[in-house]
Order: structure tokens, then C-alpha cells, then sequence
């Protein structure tokens, strides 16, 4: 709720609301406002009259508002998303990863997005696709001395998921 008033006050909200509305439509509004004396984010659902919490909807309204606004409000900075993945429909995961490519150019944030999903890194393919110089694969390999990470550019990285290679 903090991090959206923030961005209320500045006027910076339509970005995030937008890219929250692209992904489930069915939201057409959102709001702060109290339950039980707690300052939170309210959502109007289409053809409901009473607003809802946003943790209520459903948990991918509830990451992809906690993503984004993470990403407004670390401008110039660096945001780390754990299992991207989670929350969310298979079939909206491109969709998902061009809405927060597009905010965290928006916005100059650098972004390290791990998954163990070979379907969630297989729908990033669209974006790295027009975008390959703004990506890189880390690969971490656990050997007996250690852990060592490889770095594999965008390009390498486009490649491989055209020919359908195991990048996970």
C-alpha cells in the first residue's frame, strides 16, 4: 500500500495499472483504502459494485502489482523476482514478461529473474527475441568446490531457446 501511494501522490500510477488491466481486464480500478484500520490496495472488478482487496482477487493480480510496483519504485535500480512463474497461468507468462521487460526499461531498472520453469523461460522468447542485447542467462552449476555461474549473452541465449535447448 505504501509503495502505491507513493506513486499515487507523484501521479506515476497509470503505468502499473495499465500493465495490471493488459493482464486481467476484468480489474478496472485500483485504490487505497482501509480494512479494519490497514491501508490497502483495493481493486474495482468489472460488474461488482463493492471493491475488493487485491490479495482476494487472486495471487497473479496480487505478484504482478507487488512486481510492478517494485519496478516503479526502484527506479535506476535493481529488482530481484524469485520464480517469476508463480502465480500465474502458463498461457499469460509472455504476456507477463513483456509487461515487466516494458517497466523496467521504463523505469532503468535491472531486473534477475530465476525460474526452474522451462515453460516460463520458453515465454520470454518474444521478448529476448526483439531485445537480445538487453539479456543474459546465468547459469549456476553446483560442482564439488563450489558453485561456479556461467554467463551466456542475449543472443546465445535467443538461440537457444529457438533450437528448444535446456537453459534451466
Amino acid at each position: 500500500a505504501k509503495r502505491f501511494s507513493e506513486l499515487d501522490k507523484k501521479g506515476q500510477l497509470k503505468p502499473i495499472t495499465d500493465a495490471i488491466h493488459k493482464e486481467f481486464p476484468y480489474v478496472q480500478g485500483l485504490s487505497i483504502d482501509y480494512h479494519a484500520g490497514i491501508p490497502m490496495v483495493f481493486a474495482q472488478l468489472e460488474g461488482k459494485v463493492r471493491k475488493i482487496p487485491v490479495p482476494l482477487i487472486s495471487d497473479g493480480v496480487n505478484r504482478l502489482m507487488g512486481i510492478c510496483l517494485g519496478i516503479a519504485n526502484f527506479s535506476g535500480g535493481i529488482v530481484l523476482i524469485d520464480q517469476l512463474e508463480d502465480g500465474f497461468h502458463h498461457k499469460l507468462l509472455p504476456s507477463i514478461w513483456n509487461s515487466i521487460y516494458t517497466l523496467a526499461v521504463r523505469y532503468n531498472v535491472q531486473l534477475f529473474v530465476s525460474s526452474h520453469s522451462a515453460e516460463c523461460i520458453g515465454a520470454m522468447m518474444g521478448v529476448v527475441k526483439d531485445n537480445s542485447q538487453d539479456f543474459a542467462l546465468l547459469h549456476a552449476m553446483r560442482k564439488e568446490s563450489g558453485c561456479d555461474i556461467d554467463v551466456f549473452n542475449g543472443q546465445y541465449l535467443e538461440s537457444a531457446l529457438e533450437q528448444h535447448f535446456e537453459v534451466r
